[in-house]
């Protein structure tokens, strides 16, 4: 998974061998999803609760490029997406590079709409609002002297 995330999360510092590697590996994922992509979701379900930055960051990336690429087989894991996510959408210890990938993903699955209340779309709404939405005492701190 490490080579499928970029450093600082900032695709501008990959060199092209780099590129490459992340590009066939996104390459591959999307055509073994036409055949298995119930067990490609429950992998990087299982990568996403890893105590390793780079792992989170490389599964939740995987996990977009197949949203918006397997739209039609990805279609039908909806529910076990959002399902899946929760644990990382409640973890509070999260570095701000995995919140800004979380939210990405985030955003992808309501684009495609995934984001259901029954089905576990009011987490991802929840984290959304708690991390795109600033809070009243960080707006403008300094005026309040």
């Amino acid at each position: 998974m490490d080579d499928i995330s970029p450093p600082n999360n900032n695709i501008q510092q990959l060199n092209a061998t780099q590129i490459k590697v992340r590009n066939e590996a996104f390459r591959c994922f999307n055509v073994a999803s036409r055949r298995f992509a119930d067990r490609q979701v429950y992998y990087l379900l299982h990568k996403m609760q890893s105590d390793k930055d780079s792992v989170k960051l490389g599964s939740t990336n995987l996990m977009r490029h197949l949203l918006n690429s397997a739209g039609s087989q990805m279609e039908d894991k909806r529910s076990l997406i959002t399902m899946g996510l929760r644990p990382l959408l409640l973890d509070e210890t999260l570095s701000v590079r995995v919140k800004m990938s979380i939210c990405q993903l985030c955003v992808a699955l309501a684009d495609h709409g995934y984001v259901q209340a029954e089905c576990g779309g009011a987490n991802v709404i929840q984290f959304l609002l708690t991390n795109l939405v600033l809070k009243p005492e960080m707006i403008n701190p300094a005026s309040k002297k």
